[in-house]
């Protein structure tokens, strides 16, 4: 026989036990989704280039900027999250725990355990 909880719900991030400070998750929010729009755009813009069939010297220059200025583009966000995240763990007084990949890049993990790490390339 199933039996209904009749406790009332708890939604995630309310309550005394909020993950972050409130004025940091909107921040966190803004450049997660920054880092996702200049990643689409990134493969939107790939994939064009790598369509077009157009000279292949003239392709391969289009190809080395896009990845440059991709990467130019994504490590600024990466820096605003890895300062981010170094005032949570300053503000909980937790450890940093940088650490490098399997392929040697660096990585940040972002504040719990078992969340996505971005690695900055």
């Amino acid at each position: 026989m199933l039996v209904r909880d009749k406790r009332p719900a708890q939604r995630t991030g309310q309550g005394p036990h909020r993950a972050y400070p409130p004025d940091l998750l909107p921040r966190l929010q803004t450049l997660l989704a920054d880092l996702a729009d200049i990643d689409f755009a990134y493969e939107k813009h790939l994939d064009a280039l790598q369509r077009n069939s157009g000279d292949e010297l003239i392709k391969r220059e289009m190809l080395e900027r896009l990845r440059l200025y991709h990467e130019k583009r994504r490590a600024l966000v990466l820096a605003e999250l890895t300062l981010l995240e170094g005032h949570v763990r300053a503000l909980y007084g937790i450890k940093d725990r940088t650490a490098s990949g399997k392929d040697g890049k660096k990585t940040v993990s972002l504040f719990r355990r078992g969340t996505r790490r971005w690695t900055i390339r």
